[in-house]
């Protein structure tokens, strides 16, 4: 629930209780300035004393749910038991209208509530308390005690009405304040965290390429496709090589992914981890590759290719002080990543969830997330450069931060 909908649903709640209240002391002390007989003075009471008691129950959320079956029967029964009344109201022609239009209120409340409408069901019965109040308010003029009653419960509602909802909005905004403080602060962690992972699939980098450039017959084939004479063998050779290299970094990362060897102008040469050529294409253009053949130095950096995330690590293979290629490792940053991140220490908050996100689509998400026209609008936003993209709905207080590549540009959120 919102803040505005408890705030409201607190009003709607506290205003027909005490309104219910103040009709059951005219029923009590001065009945015939209302109705006359006596049997529909007591329905009359009862169907105040139930909805004075339902306004209670869930008003205070001592029963929560709108729909508890105790709740809805107290509310019913009150609209039903204040019937009689409406047809022996004898406080006048406007009083008897405005009750009319308070009960029609009350009734429209019931069904909004039944439907799954909470927020339009508390707006209604908000109304329908007023309508109820105003009613007790004129007939209770026709007497000195009554009225100066009358008057002071209609002034002890608003004073109390205003003095609670204003505290509601304080804590409330303290509350959103720093729940976007700690948020903030995780998802700023996490951030961080995705864009180093670079550093893993570089090390991986490294150990291939060196194996590479220290075996004979990779050297010999790595230089006979710079030379332009590289033949089919050559390609089959370097396709098991790289194969088993990648099952042997699969120990130390099991979230590898594409592992491609690219020759000295940047062509894929070998690609293995069943990239489509699409991908593989993408992922060697990739500036870091690009940075790291011109440069012969590693690098590191995090990408989005194929609808899927990426940290990416490039290390030259070079020998004789020739460049002959390089390789790219990349290491998944899918959902399996995103649980190990989640770790222990957040289970005790109740729908805790990271999502990994880019301008079109979420590309990885753990444990409760909102709806994609959450995320999409806040992803946008911090990769847009925009700051502190936060946002409160029913069910989630959400937080997002942008991941960043080896150019200080947002890749993700």
């Amino acid at each position: 629930m919102t803040t505005s909908a408890a705030q409201l649903q607190f009003a709607g709640e506290f205003a027909l209780f005490l309104v219910a209240l103040a009709g059951l002391s005219f029923v009590l002390l001065r009945p015939e300035l209302i109705v006359d007989r006596a049997p529909v003075r007591l329905t009359t009471a009862l169907g105040l004393g139930a909805l004075a008691a339902g306004s209670f129950l869930h008003g205070s959320l001592i029963v929560a749910n709108p729909t508890d079956a105790g709740v809805v029967l107290l509310r019913v029964a009150g609209v039903l038991l204040m019937l009689p009344a409406l047809f022996s109201w004898n406080a006048g022609t406007s009083s008897r209208t405005v009750l009319w239009f308070s009960y029609a209120f009350l009734a429209v409340s019931e069904v909004a509530i039944a439907g799954g409408a909470d927020t339009a069901g508390d707006l209604a019965r908000g109304f329908g308390a007023i309508g109820l109040g105003c009613a007790f308010l004129v007939a209770g003029r026709r007497s000195i005690p009554t009225r100066i009653a009358a008057s002071s419960a209609a002034i002890l509602l608003g004073v109390v009405l205003a003095v609670a909802i204003s505290l509601s909005v304080v804590i409330s905004n303290n509350v959103e304040h720093e729940a976007r403080r700690r948020f903030g602060g995780e998802a700023m962690a996490e951030a961080d965290a995705a864009s180093a992972q670079g550093v893993q699939a570089l090390n991986g980098a490294n150990l291939i390429a060196r194996v590479l450039a220290n075996n004979a017959r990779s050297s010999t084939a790595l230089r006979d496709f710079a030379t332009g004479l590289g033949t089919a063998g050559d390609r089959t050779f370097l396709t098991e090589a790289l194969r088993q290299l990648a099952e042997n970094q699969r120990t130390n990362d099991p979230r590898v992914g594409p592992i491609i060897l690219v020759d000295h102008k940047g062509g894929v040469l070998v690609a293995v981890g069943s990239p489509s050529a699409s991908d593989a294409a993408a992922l060697s253009g990739n500036q870091v590759v690009a940075e790291t053949l011109s440069s012969q130095n590693e690098r590191q950096s995090v990408a989005v290719v194929g609808g899927r995330a990426f940290a990416i690590g490039a290390r030259a293979v070079a020998f004789d002080n020739t460049l002959f290629g390089a390789v790219v490792v990349t290491s998944q940053l899918d959902s399996t990543y995103l649980q190990a991140r989640v770790g222990s220490a957040r289970r005790e908050i109740s729908g805790y969830g990271i999502a990994l996100v880019d301008r079109q689509r979420v590309i990885a998400q753990t444990g409760s997330a909102p709806q994609l026209s959450v995320l999409l609008p806040l992803a946008r936003a911090v990769l847009n450069g925009q700051s502190d993209a936060s946002r409160s709905t029913a069910a989630h207080f959400s937080v997002a931060e942008p991941v960043v590549g080896a150019d200080g540009g947002p890749v993700a959120a």
